[in-house]
């Protein structure tokens, strides 16, 4: 680690050392009284095409700085909110060009020397908005939105598509302000045109309460994109067609139309495939790297890329529409249906703790499902009147599926002496239906600052789910000798139902121009009806018997009431303090029907919370909270009922369960450099867990196992995540570095025995890419993680394993019209006690032509996995095991697909955009 960081060092100088030695321009901006102005963009554009060459925006003090340049005629212009566009031609020819003072006239009164459209300009900051300007940027004609956003300084894409601005995760896209296929970003990003966007809008989205009371409320923002289009492109439709056929009969196809005017947006999208694809979700728009890697932004170490593996067909399609009434009312709707039918086969190897010994389970299984979902939103947004407003928004989810498994297995001592097996099969089929609510009001006074919200919710579900078990277990003495034997034929049938209400009001009182007072009542009840019948199964004559001992039927009640009050200070814009507390009742009554037993408990728990968030400057922010939140167990981890759908592992819940209580302390600190694009995002989470809810596991000689919730007084996690990139410019590349740990401290209960035990985790990755290329796109970069369990009383159980992954991605483009991609990853898995070291290389490329008239069609040929050694491995670590999961993967496969653009805007021809570097 030392070595990478003094390279890291070196690289870091020797690009500010050769930075300095090129062509620069530097300058001073000021308005007419002779007064810095900070923030104020300045750019260098091409006078050919009016393209961006350099950018920079000016600091406290009005300097700006624009290096690497090379030698030529630019155009040069400074735009700042209230003044006048300064516009100047500059000549490079030296080094160091230096342009002095500079003042803007705020009576719009500007220098003729230049005439350049304004709507070049590539980015200008606009109250909180940081606006990018599309046309400044160049992307190719088959370029989609993550593409755009790829080449924006600040904006990161990750191979996931996950998207950070100035370090901070992008967690809504919107469409000239509206949603585009619910809250998922990437479903913009990978599915619209680059072509059609005219400004990439960046902000942090204020909470409702805010935007309504002009209060600052010392809620988390969210950093959000809007994409506004140009005008000519928001009156028609675009779209694509796309088909494929390879070997082994792999199939592909897929079709998005869309049309948008002024009032109506409407979407449809529809996708059949047996490639893994779920459609129109992750898999479907990587790239052939990232596709199947599974890496996470989140802190916690990725350590499986599982996203694909098995055997899966994929059917879906659905429709979203946004219709705006009038200025001040908007509806919007959305439909979309998935069909899943899956088949994977697993081999699985686990070592679990057992006292002060370890043991081993060796098995295989082969699972066939098939799922459907249907999921459907509807939402009104209504403004009464200058001070009221009202939104409502209603959702549904149907889901049903059937499933059917086959399991063999084996336990064996940590003398490899086996303990039992088991050959077991289920059937069984299951439906469900939920539907989620909300109506919030708003209603604020001529007062500036005071308002009144009130938030009604309700929810509620049902669920049935049918089972059939057929198990044959052999149990064999400490010398390996059969003993006796196990059958177990059952019918397991279950009926859920829950119903959740809740009422939040919330008044804002203000105290003065700089701080308020909040106050929260709210209400909430939760209802929960679960029943369980169990049938004893004749394998002759399939009469059912009822078991009484292991058929029940359990109600739960939660009742929770609470009320608080926040004081909130904000002294100036970049200071923001908010401190209250609340007190919370929280009522729980459980009743086992069949056994007349009834359980109620009652608990008081006081909420204190503080946040504070200091603005350093315009592109660095500090923030620091507190906070303590109550978990209540679920219904199954109360219910003393017996769960033996694995005859081998029984799950019996507690009725005598504590809530947990988290206190969760937060730091972040991010920054964004506006001269040299160099980011930094970090976070540091401490949180000390009380009646911490931890499964206690009872392991019989024949291994057994029986688990039960349980509170524990030993809980707290430690965990940290940081993301640093900056320019390398002599080779025009940006490095990134990213990495995340968690540390967590509990303790385990295997046969009444009490154990402390550690669970780390590391993650690091280290990634170089190319910028700025309109021909080729270039990344490579490795990493690694490390898991360990640490049992400082028992050092002989203790177990850590490393991953390690290597890879690059290559995309390059010719004359726009031929296109190649190929992506390598090598990865590394550690042996363990129960598997040796694992390498897996993975080996992905594909070419592409586009064709006719106006390079409406592409072809492509693309293979995945040309190595065929995909080998389908995941691996998980909790307290007591450690499991290796290889499971079947699709293999190498050839495949031939073409790709039909269609668009129409105002009556221009035929748009092309596509994504033949997104084809798998």
């Amino acid at each position: 680690m030392k070595k990478i960081i003094i390279k890291l060092f070196l690289i870091f100088c020797t690009t500010s050392i050769i930075a300095q030695n090129n062509n620069s321009v530097i300058g001073i901006v000021q308005d007419s009284t002779d007064v810095a102005l900070e923030m104020a963009t300045v750019v260098l554009l091409n006078p050919t095409d009016s393209t961006m060459v350099g950018y920079s925006m000016t600091n406290e003090n009005g300097n700006f700085y624009i290096g690497e340049l090379p030698q030529g005629n630019y155009n040069l212009q400074i735009t700042y909110i209230g003044y006048g566009t300064f516009e100047q031609k500059v000549e490079v020819n030296q080094e160091k060009i230096d342009l002095g003072i500079i003042q803007l006239s705020s009576d719009n009164e500007l220098l003729k020397e230049v005439v350049v459209q304004a709507e070049h300009i590539p980015i200008v900051m606009n109250g909180d908005t940081l606006e990018y300007n599309a046309e400044a940027f160049n992307t190719l004609p088959n370029d989609n939105v993550e593409d755009l956003l790829k080449k924006l300084p600040g904006v990161e894409v990750e191979e996931d598509g996950t998207i950070k601005a100035q370090g901070k995760a992008v967690t809504k896209i919107t469409v000239d302000g509206d949603e585009f296929f619910g809250d998922d970003p990437k479903m913009a990003t990978k599915n619209l045109p680059a072509d059609i966007v005219k400004k990439v809008q960046v902000f942090d989205k204020k909470s409702k309460k805010e935007e309504l009371t002009g209060v600052k409320d010392g809620e988390e923002e969210e950093k959000t994109i809007n994409l506004k289009l140009k005008k000519d492109k928001n009156k028609g439709y675009f779209g694509y067609v796309k088909a494929g056929y390879g070997t082994d009969h792999r199939y592909e196809g897929k079709f998005s139309i869309n049309k948008f005017d002024k009032k109506l947006k409407i979407s449809t999208l529809g996708s059949l495939n047996n490639l893994n694809n779920n459609g129109f979700g992750f898999d479907d728009y990587m790239t052939f790297r990232g596709d199947e890697r599974g890496r996470s932004s989140e802190v916690g170490v990725p350590i499986s890329r599982n996203t694909g593996f098995g055997n899966s067909r994929f059917y879906s399609g659905g429709i979203n529409l946004s219709y705006k009434i009038n200025d001040k009312t908007k509806i919007y709707s959305n439909y979309f249906y998935t069909r899943n039918e899956s088949q994977r086969n697993t081999e699985t190897s686990s070592e679990f703790i057992n006292d002060e010994e370890t043991y081993f389970e060796n098995s295989t299984s082969n699972n066939e499902s098939k799922n459907n979902r249907h999921t459907a939103r509807i939402g009104l947004k209504k403004e009464i009147d200058s001070l009221r407003n009202i939104d409502m928004k209603t959702n549904f989810v149907i889901a049903h599926g059937d499933n059917s498994s086959s399991f063999i297995s084996e336990t064996l001592t940590d003398l490899l002496l086996k303990k039992n097996d088991n050959d077991r099969q289920n059937l069984g089929d299951n439906f469900s239906f939920s539907n989620n609510s909300n109506i919030s009001y708003f209603r604020k006074t001529k007062k500036e600052g005071r308002a009144y919200t009130l938030s009604l919710d309700w929810r509620n579900s049902n669920n049935t789910d049918n089972r059939i078990l057929d198990s044959d277990i052999n149990y064999y003495t400490d010398e390996g000798v059969f003993d006796f034997a196990e059958i177990l034929f059952q019918e397991q049938n279950s009926q859920g139902r829950r119903r959740e209400y809740e009422i939040v009001n919330t008044y804002n009182e203000p105290i003065n121009e700089k701080s308020s007072i909040a106050f929260n009542l709210d209400h909430g009840i939760e209802f929960e009806n679960n029943k369980i019948d169990f049938f004893d199964r004749d394998s002759t004559t399939l009469i059912n018997t009822f078991n009484d001992d292991l058929s029940n039927h359990f109600s739960n009640r939660i009742m929770e009431n609470e009320i608080g009050a926040t004081y909130k200070f904000n002294p100036s814009e970049k200071l923001r303090l908010s401190a209250g507390v609340s007190l919370k009742n929280i009522l729980l009554n459980g009743n086992l029907i069949n056994e007349d037993v009834e359980i109620n408990k009652t608990y008081w728990v006081p909420s204190p919370n503080f946040n504070l968030r200091k603005k350093i400057n315009k592109n660095s922010y500090f923030n620091t909270s507190y906070s303590l939140n109550t978990r209540v167990p679920s219904i199954r981890q109360l219910q003393p009922i017996v769960d033996n759908s694995n005859p081998l592992s029984i799950y019996i819940g507690n009725s005598s369960l504590k809530p947990e209580l988290n206190h969760r302390f937060r730091t972040r600190y991010s920054v964004f450099n506006q001269y040299n694009f160099v980011t930094l995002f970090t976070s540091l989470n401490y949180t000390i867990t009380q009646n911490n809810i931890i499964n206690a596991v009872v392991v019989d000689e024949f291994f057994k196992r029986e688990t039960t919730p349980i509170n524990s007084n030993i809980g707290s996690s430690l965990s940290g995540y940081l993301s640093f990139s900056f320019p390398v410019k002599f080779i025009k590349s940006k490095l990134s570095i990213n990495s995340n740990f968690r540390n967590s401290r509990g303790e385990t209960f295997v046969n009444n025995i009490q154990t402390k035990n550690y669970l780390n985790t590391y993650y690091g990755q280290l990634k170089i890419s190319n910028v700025g290329s309109d021909y080729f796109d270039i990344s490579a970069g490795t990493s690694i993680s490390y898991n360990q369990n640490k049992y400082p009383s028992f050092v002989s159980l203790n177990t850590d394993f490393f991953r390690h992954s290597y890879f690059t991605d290559i995309n390059i483009n010719i004359k726009k019209t031929w296109f190649f991609s190929t992506s390598f990853d090598y990865e590394i898995n550690s042996a363990t006690s129960f598997a040796e070291q694992q390498v897996e290389p993975f080996w992905k490329a594909s070419v592409a032509y586009s064709f006719l008239k106006d390079k409406k069609g592409t072809l492509t040929l693309s293979v995945r996995d040309i190595l065929n050694r995909e080998l389908g491995i995941d691996r998980t670590n909790t307290a007591t095991e450690i499991t290796q999961t290889q499971t079947n993967t699709l293999g190498r496969y050839f495949m031939l697909s073409f790709n039909y653009k269609l668009s129409a805007f105002g009556g221009n021809k035929m748009y092309f955009f596509g994504g033949h570097r997104r084809t798998k």
